[in-house]
Order: C-alpha cells, then sequence, then structure tokens
C-alpha cells in the first residue's frame, strides 16, 4: 500500500500552481510505497526539452519545499530500508507527427523492436551515465521496481524496460516504454543521449529484442534467464563504467574525451563511497540530491 496523500495536500497545490505558472503541466501526483513518497508526473515533450524541463522541475521541487519550511530528497536510496526514489524516463518514437513504436495491433513495431533491443543490448553501458552514483547501486535490486535484469516486458515493473500500457482514448499519444535504471544522480542530457544512441543502434541494426518477461526475472533460474538471454545488470558503478569502456557505439555517440572524464570522475567518486559504510553513502546522497 501507499502513503497517504493527505499531509502533503498543501505542499502537492503549491509546487502544481508553481509548476504550471512556469507552463509545465503536471499531470498527477500520488503517494508511492516509500517512506514520505511522492511521484510526480510532468507532460512529454521533444528530447532536448525534456532535458530542460527534468532540471526545472527538480529545482521547482527543492525551491517550493524550502519555501514552505519542508525537507525533501531525490536520492536514489536515502533510507537502506523500503524503496528509494527512481526517476524513470518515458520514451515514445515518432516519424513526423506519427508514433511509430507499436503497429496497428499494439506490438512493437519493427522500429520499436529495434530500439528496445538496442536498450537492452547497451544497457550496462548506458547505466554509467543513468546510473552513475554509488547510491543508484543501493536501489537497484530485485523486489524494488527498479529491475537489477536487462529485460524487458509488457507492464512488468521488474523488467528493465517496461512496455507501458497506453492511456485509454490516447494511445498514439500516450505508447510509450519505460526505462527504470535511471534516477536523479544523471546528467539529463547525457543520460538521454545515451539512451537514444543505444536505441538508435539497435534501429541501424534491426536487433530483435526476443519475446517479452512476463515475470520477475528474479524469479527465474539462471538456467532460465540465460535462455532468455536476460542478463544481470551492473551492481556497482565500476561494473556499468567498465561496461562503457567496452562500448564502441557509446563512445563514439557520446565522443571519447567526454566519456574518458566521466570514467575518471565517476571512479573516483566510487572509490570514495567504497570506504564509507553503506549507511553513509545512502546518507550523503540525502543531503546532496
Amino acid at each position: 500500500g501507499s502513503y497517504a496523500l493527505t499531509p502533503a495536500a498543501d505542499f502537492v497545490a503549491e509546487l502544481a500552481q508553481t509548476l504550471e505558472e512556469m507552463g509545465i503541466r503536471p499531470e498527477q501526483c500520488h503517494a508511492e510505497v516509500g517512506q514520505g513518497n511522492l511521484e510526480l508526473s510532468v507532460g512529454e515533450d521533444e528530447a532536448l526539452a525534456a532535458a530542460d524541463k527534468r532540471v526545472m522541475v527538480l529545482e521547482t521541487v527543492r525551491g517550493v519545499t524550502h519555501r514552505m519550511g519542508l525537507q525533501t530528497t531525490m536520492a536514489p536510496k536515502p533510507y537502506l530500508e523500503g524503496a528509494g526514489n527512481g526517476h524513470h524516463l518515458h520514451v515514445s518514437l515518432y516519424e513526423g507527427d506519427t508514433p511509430v513504436l507499436f503497429d496497428a495491433s499494439g506490438a512493437l513495431s519493427g522500429p520499436g523492436s529495434g530500439f528496445v533491443a538496442g536498450i537492452l543490448e547497451h544497457l550496462p553501458a548506458v547505466m554509467a551515465f543513468t546510473a552513475p552514483s554509488p547510491n543508484s547501486y543501493q536501489r537497484l535490486a530485485p523486489g524494488m521496481w527498479a529491475s537489477a535484469y536487462a529485460a524487458y516486458g509488457l507492464d512488468n515493473r521488474e523488467a528493465a524496460v517496461r512496455l507501458a500500457s497506453p492511456v485509454a482514448g490516447r494511445e498514439s499519444a500516450t505508447a510509450n516504454v519505460e526505462l527504470k535504471p535511471v534516477d536523479v544522480t544523471s546528467n539529463p542530457y547525457l543520460a538521454l543521449a545515451a539512451v537514444l544512441a543505444a536505441g538508435m543502434d539497435g534501429m541501424d541494426r534491426g536487433l530483435d529484442p526476443g519475446e517479452p518477461t512476463m515475470v520477475d526475472p528474479a524469479t527465474l533460474s539462471e538456467e532460465e534467464r540465460a535462455s532468455r538471454g536476460i542478463r544481470p545488470l551492473p551492481a556497482s558503478p565500476d561494473e556499468a563504467l567498465d561496461a562503457l569502456e567496452r562500448d564502441a557505439v557509446l563512445i563514439e555517440a557520446l565522443g571519447e574525451p567526454l566519456v574518458r572524464t566521466h570514467v575518471a570522475v565517476a571512479r573516483a567518486q566510487a572509490a570514495t563511497a567504497r570506504e564509507l559504510p553503506p549507511e553513509e553513502v545512502a546518507a550523503t546522497a540525502a543531503m546532496l540530491y
């Protein structure tokens, strides 16, 4: 069950009004399963504008919270017990004004299949940008709606890539895929660039994601996961960075100097975190984010 929204009603109303005054449309805000956890969704936009919007939304949340004398954190795992904070990324594909992610039957289209397959193939390296911090990997565990495996499925909340059911009456406008290993410690511009490069590589090569996974991948045996091509995702920043350094597609897409700099900074942060107890890693992230 979720926490009641009533204690946060004044904050939610103030936040919604402020966002609307900024020209950002809040679509919904509801309580989630974590302690004092709220989920906010805003309207979709083109990639660069969506990244800009993410920056503005997070700063607005912090500003409204401060103005009301409250405290907030959007860290991936501010407390070691219970659910954390995701920042899941929803992506739709268009050719002009025509959505092309799914076909007329509601199944993944050819481009959609390639896009999903590309994300799955490159996901360990992509996570160096979408989940770059030590605290990110305190959240990415089975049973946390964050996924620990490179799998996709229809409305499967334990799959790294979820084919989200569209809203009735707005099917074309709301058809999307959701990427779960994303959080607010990421740079939205680099994260989006990595995701799009991965998906476009899959489209260019005509990759096939295989059959969707309709169960929690963690409940399958290692043999079952292997037979379905389901791989474990990185369990630490260093594992994701190792994958990035081996990924020629992402290195070419983002540029070798940028990747080299990102890897150096992230490895230094990971080395510092390894010297700290897990509780301090979480508490530091809660303060910073």
